[in-house]
């Protein structure tokens, strides 16, 4: 069965057929997306001509993109699962090389995290589910956590609908917003933030990734405060978490096995103290810089599909990258233009899109150089 990637991002795109020389690509763009994306080394390429939501489905719904996906029997590498795309996959004869979004999107689910974390025996904040009312007050928000606090809608993302609340008046602000829906309500954890990658097969057997810098809240790069907007693939600045992760993500892994889950999952975690780690959220899927970090590691994605595929894994703890990335959302109130071109060392992947919403990624910006230094500070942005 051949190996189509069928993304909505032309630039995590470009990124992936670095891991999969010669792959098939269909994606949103023009020439200049054609052109990155055979200098890549993709083997062909269909475009769609961006316009409205860039979805993966809609790109399935393409006829051109159809035509070429309905060739052979075929798997496709996309972002992230969804029963939609997985049956507008099988219309077409093919499979979402992904684990299926029945198992996926229920692990995904934050409040599920406290049943997962106790499977593997491995510390998470203090952390109750909370269905909120436009009458929930600031005691019973608190009551079993804590009064600073973290909010998070079950499904939210990338930073959106995760709030720190460390007051009455903020949650009286938050509240009519998150009325009507369950939400995550967990201890607030000072540290610095971290990620990592990893895959898992049938066994549980997992290789993962040396921890990963994230860069969070800032603000002339995201709207959202504590918004993922960065990653260093080597951590420099104290504390060093060292092999914690690692072991968080092996455990899990076990777990995740065993409730169906294979092929690649992210952890984000927060450092408190050298050697530590405190798991704040699981990620079975691909994540915002798993294609960045394949493209320099190819075996993440060969392994992947290779789980998926029902494949025993070499269990491993892979080393420490040089480079990283910084996502540039649009922190204005209205649409803007994705990012321009810059001269110098680091390289640009704009939105494909003629204009970014509001909280959309205008661009990445990808270095192999340093992303955040020693002292904790942004090197680059």
């Amino acid at each position: 069965m051949r190996t189509l990637i069928v993304l909505h991002d032309p630039g995590m795109a470009a990124l992936l057929v670095a891991a999969l020389p010669g792959a098939l690509v269909a994606t949103y763009g023009g020439d200049v997306e054609r052109s990155r994306l055979r200098a890549a080394g993709a083997g062909g390429v269909v475009l769609v001509a961006p316009s409205g939501d860039l979805t993966t489905v809609r790109l399935l719904e393409d006829p051109a993109v159809a035509a070429m996906v309905g060739e052979e029997p075929s798997r496709l590498v996309c972002f992230k699962p969804s029963a939609r795309l997985e049956r507008a996959a099988e219309a077409l004869g093919a499979v979402v090389a992904l684990t299926p979004a029945t198992t996926a999107r229920r692990l995904e689910n934050k409040l599920l995290l406290p049943e997962l974390a106790a499977e593997a025996d491995v510390r998470i904040p203090k952390q109750q589910r909370v269905d909120v009312t436009v009458e929930t007050s600031w005691s019973e928000l608190t009551a079993a956590v804590g009064r600073d606090v973290v909010v998070q809608s079950a499904r939210g993302f990338s930073g959106k609908k995760t709030f720190r609340v460390a007051d009455p008046w903020t949650w009286d602000h938050l509240r009519t917003g998150l009325a009507g829906r369950p939400a995550k309500v967990a201890e607030y954890v000072s540290g610095r933030p971290g990620t990592l990658h990893a895959v898992v097969d049938a066994g549980g057997r997992v290789v993962v990734s040396a921890p990963i810098v994230q860069v969070t809240g800032v603000k002339t790069l995201t709207p959202y405060p504590l918004g993922s907007c960065g990653n260093d693939f080597t951590w420099r600045p104290s504390p060093h978490p060292g092999d914690a992760p690692a072991a968080v993500a092996e455990a899990l892994g076990e777990v995740l096995a065993a409730r169906g889950y294979r092929g690649a999952f992210g952890l984000d975690f927060v450092v408190p103290a050298e050697d530590e780690c405190v798991l704040i959220e699981i990620n079975p899927r691909l994540t915002a810089s798993f294609a960045l970090y394949a493209s320099k590691r190819p075996r993440l994605l060969q392994d992947h599909l290779a789980a998926l595929e029902g494949g025993d894994l070499e269990p491993a703890r892979l080393g420490p990258l040089p480079g990283g990335q910084v996502l540039v959302h649009n922190v204005q109130k209205d649409d803007v233009a994705p990012l321009d071109a810059l001269d110098g060392e680091l390289r640009v992947v704009p939105h494909p899109a003629l204009s970014v919403p509001h909280g959309s990624v205008r661009g990445r910006i990808l270095t192999t150089g340093v992303v955040v230094d020693g002292s904790g500070e942004l090197a680059l942005g």
